[in-house]
């Protein structure tokens, strides 16, 4: 069992529109700041640099800590940011955690023992079905706290 359970696009989620963002915000400044007359233009300068400083809290915090990819091989989650590669066993995995209602949506692991990335591991999981989208659980999401759940007490019976 190979199978692909992160977003595919996450190089556009992570990379292109930070990119994007702050393109923009760049040429908004650099248009208006030689015409403006201060103090009554203000505005024209503090919104776009307060944009840019949530834009980058938000990348920082929700976007660029998420992993590229994630691999799910029965026993086990490969899971890839950058260069940096970790084999996460399910039974280290304590709590698995959907947040569906961002954009893009978020699956946090957290983990018993912490490896590579720390003690909680975060991904984009793969776009639902149509048939799923306002299920209320991500069907995929729902396996693996599932087999999470036997895989920690499978010992313990």
């Amino acid at each position: 069992m190979n199978e692909l359970i992160s977003a595919r696009f996450m190089f556009v989620t992570k990379w292109v529109f930070p990119l994007l963002w702050f393109s923009f915000l760049a040429c908004f400044l650099a248009l208006s700041v030689p015409g403006a007359r201060f103090p009554e233009d203000f505005m024209f300068v503090a919104v776009p640099l307060a944009m840019a400083g949530m834009g980058f809290y938000f990348f920082k915090t929700f976007i660029w800590d998420m992993a590229d990819t994630v691999h799910d091989q029965g026993t086990h989650l490969i899971v890839r940011r950058g260069r940096l590669e970790e084999r996460i066993a399910l039974e280290n995995i304590m709590n698995v955690n959907l947040m569906p209602m961002m954009s893009p949506p978020r699956v946090t692991l957290r983990l018993v023992t912490p490896g590579v990335f720390g003690d909680h591991v975060s991904f984009s999981p793969k776009a639902r079905a149509a048939v799923f989208m306002f299920a209320p659980k991500h069907p995929i999401i729902g396996q693996l706290i599932e087999r999470t759940y036997a895989a920690r007490t499978k010992g313990t019976a």
